[in-house]
């Protein structure tokens, strides 16, 4: 199953490219931190 691309601001025009916040959650996840960690290096809420 293919899921079309959400049409929204900052999004990419082709949908298997990451924008650059996601590339920066993506190196997180990489590094095997956890949801709560990655908000907070970001400076993210948990819930956002």
């Amino acid at each position: 199953m293919r899921l079309l691309p959400r049409r929204g601001r900052g999004r990419p025009p082709h949908p298997d490219v990451l924008t650059p916040a996601e590339w920066r959650v993506l190196e997180h996840v990489r590094d095997g931190r956890s949801n709560a960690e990655i908000a907070e290096r970001l400076g993210l809420s948990l819930h956002t």
